[in-house]
């Protein structure tokens, strides 16, 4: 799938698939869009359906689609808040439903998904893995917030500071609106409702550099944010122990409340070394977990499936 009638970006770092309805999700924040195809599309074929415009109150959608095939809802991230629609929306359609505000934790969001079996909603941030009842809206507080040294989570760090002892305010801004990395880059779940994702030892930035190449400025402060967000990512995983791939229950997600520290039910490391790549996604006809960055590496993980 390529060509210009497709409408695919290259800034969206974002791909889902729906089994339930064949169809294959993207999001374009150049054209601030949301792209449905068919799950079979082939060449410059173009999107079935096409959310966008001045109501969606889409700004920059790069990273997290989820898709809820059962309750037909399809959510969009943007940095800081989420915006839910109709799955057979298309057009110029406001949000019918959005989490936003200062209480939600949605600090530079990037990851999503849903369990439509206990209504839950997950929200990878900086600030951990974000867990919101299903339907939430609005201003709405967290269910619970897993980060911590147990879980191998790491929450928002701390600005760094440049020789002067400050950052410019196009440094802060960057930094703010998560140009930096953010603690969960990607998440997926198994039918036997495994969460799983990339924790300690993987790779910690922006799938793009966009620490980099969001800020013009290549002055010492734009340095050091950049050399936290490099060094960000080669930390221990849950407890200390070699980063991996880690899975939680979404049993034990579910009786979480407010900011907790969890130790997965699995971690999965490689002897040879560090697990390398921020993004995660599942073959459960081979019972694997792919890890990718700019290359795919699998490994078998029966126990999740």
């Amino acid at each position: 799938m390529a060509g210009q009638p497709t409408q695919i970006s290259r800034a969206g770092h974002n791909i889902v698939y729906d089994p339930v309805n064949d169809e294959i999700w993207h999001t374009n924040p150049e054209a601030q869009a949301l792209l449905a195809f068919r799950g079979g599309a082939n060449g410059e074929e173009p999107p079935v359906r096409i959310i966008q415009g001045p109501h969606t109150m889409m700004a920059f959608p790069n990273y997290g689609v989820g898709v809820d095939a059962v309750n037909n809802e399809v959510y969009v991230v943007e940095k800081e808040y989420i915006t839910v629609y109709p799955r057979t929306a298309k057009g110029d359609v406001a949000p019918t439903r959005i989490i936003r505000g200062p209480d939600t934790g949605l600090q530079n969001a990037r990851a999503i998904l849903v369990d439509t079996t206990r209504n839950l909603l997950l929200v990878g941030t900086n600030n951990g893995i974000v867990i919101f009842d299903r339907t939430a809206s609005g201003n709405a507080k967290p269910r619970a917030i897993l980060a911590g040294p147990q879980s191998g989570i790491r929450a928002t760090r701390s600005l760094p500071v440049n020789a002067a002892g400050t950052l410019s305010e196009a440094d802060k801004e960057a930094y703010r609106s998560g140009n930096t990395g953010s603690a969960v880059q990607s998440m997926d779940m198994s039918k036997k409702y495994f969460v799983l994702l990339v924790g300690g030892g993987g790779r910690g930035g922006d799938d793009d550099g966009g620490g980099a190449r969001a800020q013009e400025d290549p002055g010492a402060a734009a340095d050091a944010v950049r050399g936290a967000n490099r060094a960000g990512g080669r930390g221990r995983g849950p407890g200390g122990g070699p980063g991996g791939v880690v899975a939680w229950s979404m049993d034990d997600l579910a009786a979480s409340k407010g900011k907790v520290d969890l130790s997965p039910s699995y971690v999965l490391s490689d002897p040879s070394g560090a697990i390398a790549g921020g993004r995660v996604t599942l073959n459960p006809n081979q019972k694997e977990v792919i890890i990718g960055q700019n290359k795919l590496t699998s490994y078998s993980f029966p126990e999740i499936f």
